[in-house]
């Protein structure tokens, strides 16, 4: 019986071009996302509510994604190795 398990199936590690990809997008996400939602939603512009609504939608689904990926692979790379200064110093930010 296999007693390990990989977390492959989220990154590779931190060198993994996914990864690297995602830490780096996850910024402007926020950003678009933050000025997507005062620009559009808190202007009092009632004009094309579904768009609307299907766009932060959309936007909301990519940025969760992507910050629950990278927390779940913060979160289970520390419970395997509370040591790793490199996991904790990216969770930190």
């Amino acid at each position: 019986m296999k007693t390990t398990w990989s977390l492959d199936a989220i990154y590779k590690g931190l060198d993994d071009p996914a990864f690297l990809k995602d830490w780096e997008e996850l910024p402007g996400k926020i950003e678009e996302f933050n000025a997507f939602t005062k620009q559009e939603l808190g202007s009092g512009n009632v004009e094309n509510p579904v768009g609307k609504i299907e766009k932060y939608l959309t936007m909301e689904l990519a940025l969760s994604d992507t910050a629950v990926k990278l927390g779940a692979y913060f979160s289970l790379t520390l419970s395997t190795d509370s040591t790793n200064n490199e996991i904790a110093r990216y969770e930190g930010q």
